[in-house]
């Protein structure tokens, strides 16, 4: 009876692994017109940082200087970063981030054995929905969409991930990166694109729970992490976030 019990208790743990990972689609998908100029504002548009003035929300060791169009911020090794106030935006359960990043070249981000952290949607309640881009030598550029993940996960964590090769980018040019939600409907979707080009995922309604956020983050580990620094290390422009998602934007 004992045997039966546990070989009906791992029959249902791999029925729920193969599960879980039907449920996890993602297919590829491009923008229709990568942007060619600097963002304008829209209605749907929460937050604009040209870094062409003053501004707020850098902090630790940068400077700036050339960017994508005109002047950018520079983050510098080993504490640099970049975050936007978030708990007065009108942002949650659909939205986009977008903006324009070039590690320093010489450190050969793109495809170097080094973790670096790109972007950190931090949500206003512990446990809620955030999202995390990072490249990692063992995950090339990653999207994770969870329900407040913690540090020093296994690789292979979560299910709900997109990955983009990142090896063949120019070291030396800026690239623009996409990423946006839509936790309405029928199915939840999660997108994100590297130069117009990248991937989008669908999970069953109900897999996340919309929610508001603190902060967005960029250029270094989490803001609460005790973690060492997960330094970008580059420069970043024309950060622009919006209150919708990017699927009315995607090529047909």
């Amino acid at each position: 009876m004992e045997t039966m019990k546990s070989m009906l208790a791992i029959s249902l743990a791999l029925m729920a692994t193969c599960t879980a990972a039907v449920a996890v689609q993602v297919e590829p998908v491009g923008l229709e017109q990568v942007p060619d100029a600097p963002f304008e504002a829209d209605e749907a548009t929460v937050y604009h940082q040209d870094f062409e003035a003053n501004f707020d929300g850098a902090s630790g060791e940068f400077s700036t200087g050339e960017g994508q169009w005109g002047q950018g911020l520079h983050m510098h090794m080993p504490d640099g970063r970049y975050d936007v106030d978030a708990s007065g935006l009108d942002l949650g359960a659909t939205g986009t981030v977008e903006w324009w990043v070039r590690p320093r070249p010489v450190i050969q981000a793109w495809r170097d054995q080094a973790w670096r952290y790109f972007m950190h949607a931090r949500p206003a309640e512990e446990g809620g929905f955030q999202l995390d881009l990072w490249r990692h030598p063992r995950s090339e550029l990653r999207l994770s969409a969870t329900m407040g993940m913690e540090p020093f996960q296994p690789m292979d964590y979560p299910d709900e991930r997109v990955e983009i090769n990142t090896r063949g980018l120019d070291l030396e040019e800026w690239h623009h990166m996409l990423v946006s939600w839509d936790l309405t409907g029928d199915t939840q979707r999660v997108w994100l694109l590297l130069n117009g080009e990248g991937h989008e995922m669908t999970v069953p309604a109900g897999t996340f729970t919309p929610g508001s956020f603190a902060s967005i983050e960029f250029g270094n580990r989490p803001s609460g992490w005790a973690t060492p620094y997960i330094p970008m290390d580059g420069g970043i422009d024309e950060v622009r976030i919006q209150n919708v998602s990017v699927a009315e934007r995607l090529a047909q």
